[in-house]
């Protein structure tokens, strides 16, 4: 994974054979300088000044686009093309094991969910699970919590199926499919670790599981020193949602849950008025940053798609991404950003998620094509709601959330939101609503 897209890579590689050109024709100049006398072209005094603003430029961008990655060390003294290539894999690298963590971080997570759905089939209150139910939730939120780059001991075996939850969930999923031999297995690995009652009653066909699991919880936003102003901040409060249901209860309407995702946002000691797409002001604290990525889950139990204009649930067409392309007369700089950003989001309509459009809008924030984190934080609680609503199983409220969505992006676009972003934004909103209807 890298945030560089292939225009910055590509760009880098054309200015390398450059240089090696320019090498070139700087020892022919050399020699006649050395031999006859015959003083350096200015054209060619101005082509190598013209290089080596290529190279701060180009330089400069990738410095830009490392402060959105956390974890990395300070920025080394960049003053060749191999000290910025090395210092781009470093970039690479670190996003590698970032990713790798939340992934399995999430695996993990994944097992305990399904523990949590167990219940028993009589539909009574069966003590010892929920006892067990309740060190799988500490255990899942222990998990959940911990920040890269540091794991949770639990989090390998419960990736592997080595876990004893893991083979709980085994038994009790795979209980009518198992052989003899690992039927015994786990019958008394259960019964040694959780309990003879848990035994007994998983080998007896007591214990069943739903299909829906209660929605992962989600790590604290950090602040990015970088993107917010000069003036006394206050710590920002972590990201809270509900504790996930029990198999036993009612559960938590939509509506709530949309409530909580959008007071879930923690506050900078910042303001940014911005206007929605009603025209009322909105005062909002934004904390956005991409140090570290929302751990909000794709919508459950949907596959990818490869069209993000897929029919609605009304069986019209789903809106049409929308925006202004890059500006034509804007900076090279702005330019090169904004492809960027295009480019090396790692957002596609193949493997859209809403976590990952989570990631796009801290990345427009970084680039300042979304100018005001006020405006970030209306779309990202939309996006959570969105994706809380999915997780709940209400597809209708999900589904409306992001055309909602979509709507404040085009009331932004010009005010707020600039060159690449509103499309980007459109694509991953497009992608979402596709995947929620298939």
């Amino acid at each position: 994974m890298t945030p560089f897209s292939e225009v910055l890579i590509n760009q880098l590689s054309d200015l390398e054979m450059s240089f090696k050109a320019l090498a070139h024709r700087l020892r022919e100049a050399a020699e006649s300088l050395e031999s006859v006398g015959r003083p350096v072209p200015q054209g060619f005094l101005r082509e190598l000044s013209n290089s080596a603003q290529q190279f701060d430029e180009i330089k400069r961008v990738v410095v830009k686009l490392s402060e959105s990655v956390s974890g990395l060390p300070p920025t080394p003294e960049i003053g060749s093309i191999r000290d910025l290539r090395s210092f781009m894999e470093s970039v690479s690298d670190i996003l590698d094991a970032q990713t790798a963590h939340r992934i399995n971080q999430q695996a993990a997570c994944a097992v305990l969910d399904k523990v949590l759905t167990i219940a028993h089939v009589d539909g009574t209150e069966f003590a010892p699970l929920t006892q067990c139910q309740e060190e799988a939730r500490r255990l899942r939120d222990r998990i959940a919590e911990t920040a890269w780059p540091v794991q949770h001991p639990d989090t390998e075996a419960l990736v592997q199926g080595k876990h004893i939850f893991s083979e709980l969930v085994k038994f009790i999923s795979l209980h009518d499919e198992l052989d003899d031999e690992e039927w015994e297995r786990l019958q008394t690995l259960v019964s040694s670790s959780l309990g003879k009652p848990m035994g007994l009653a998983a080998s007896r066909g007591k214990l069943s599981m739903s299909s829906s699991a209660p929605p992962l919880p989600q790590a604290p936003v950090a602040v990015n020193q970088a993107a917010t102003a000069v003036g006394p901040k206050e710590e920002p409060a972590p990201v809270s949602v509900s504790q996930p249901a029990t198999a036993v209860g009612p559960k938590e309407e939509p509506a709530v849950q949309e409530k909580r995702a959008e007071e879930a946002v923690p506050a900078a000691g910042i303001e940014d008025p911005v206007e929605d797409s009603d025209g009322e002001e909105i005062s909002a604290p934004m904390g956005l940053t991409a140090d570290t990525p929302s751990p909000v889950p794709p919508v459950a139990g949907v596959e990818a798609v490869t069209d993000p204009g897929g029919p609605e649930a009304s069986g019209g067409p789903a809106p049409e991404p929308a925006g202004p392309s890059i500006p034509s007369d804007a900076t090279p700089t702005d330019q090169l950003l904004a492809a960027a950003a295009l480019e090396s989001s790692g957002t596609v309509a193949t493997d859209t998620t809403f976590e990952g459009t989570i990631d796009d809008i801290r990345y427009m924030l970084v680039l300042d094509l979304i100018d005001g984190k006020g405006v970030a934080r209306l779309l990202s609680n939309k996006i959570t709601a969105a994706s809380n609503a999915a997780l709940g199983g209400d597809k209708e409220r999900a589904e409306k959330i992001l055309k909602a969505f979509i709507d404040e992006v085009n009331a932004q676009t010009g005010k707020h939101i600039s060159g690449a972003a509103p499309q980007l934004l459109l694509k991953d909103a497009n992608g979402l609503l596709t995947q929620l209807l298939c």
